[in-house]
């Protein structure tokens, strides 16, 4: 991203700017607790409606940071052999723990949902908690230099069990009329092109 994201066109929230100073504090602090041999993972959830910007927060906190930005959509690695979709995510979480990132994990929901939602044992149901399970697993072994960030529409059906191993969580909300007001205008400061603002 530090060749394709446009700081000069990204609108930063109040809200979302005290997350990432919150993130920007606690990579601070894992580089330390690494350095002691204690893991943490410094993992923030966001939330919230289609269209508020998730995934661009997700790349504005990699152009930050200086880290590549490894993205995953759920919804892409779901296959309909038992178990595929459980070694899909192994290697996916392998691939992205070689070297220090940020790791987007997009549509979080579409994979992990509730346990105690799924009636049956031996089929549907029972493959979705095998691979919640294998999330969480994976999830488990990431080290402390990994910043995740992940996205979701449906926070309220993501297992209990998966939602605790994110340290934050955050509603990303609509923006208001102010707010759309100012994304608009650093956008068009950055590219040049004047905008009758008082004519609104």
């Amino acid at each position: 991203v530090s060749n394709s994201f446009k700081e000069g066109r990204y609108y930063l929230s109040d809200r979302e700017s005290k997350v990432f100073e919150s993130i920007i504090r606690m990579k601070k602090v894992n580089e330390k607790l690494m350095e002691m041999g204690i893991p943490y993972i410094n993992s923030t959830l966001l939330y919230g409606e289609s269209g508020t910007g998730k995934t661009t927060f997700g790349r504005y906190l990699a152009y930050k940071t200086g880290l590549p930005f490894c993205y995953l959509n759920f919804s892409n690695l779901i296959d309909s052999y038992m178990g595929s979709t459980s070694r899909n995510i192994s290697k996916a979480f392998n691939y992205a723990i070689s070297t220090p990132c940020v790791f987007m994990l997009d549509e979080v929901d579409c994979i992990s949902i509730k346990r105690s939602d799924t009636s049956d044992s031996g089929g549907t149901g029972g493959e979705m908690a095998r691979i919640t399970i294998t999330l969480m697993q994976e999830f488990d072994k990431l080290p402390n230099d990994i910043i995740v960030v992940g996205a979701t529409n449906r926070i309220d059906r993501i297992d209990e069990a998966l939602l605790r191993r994110f340290s934050l969580k955050h509603e990303v909300k609509v923006f208001d009329r102010n707010e759309k007001m100012s994304m608009v205008s650093k956008y068009l400061d950055d590219i040049g092109m004047d905008f009758p603002y008082s004519a609104i």
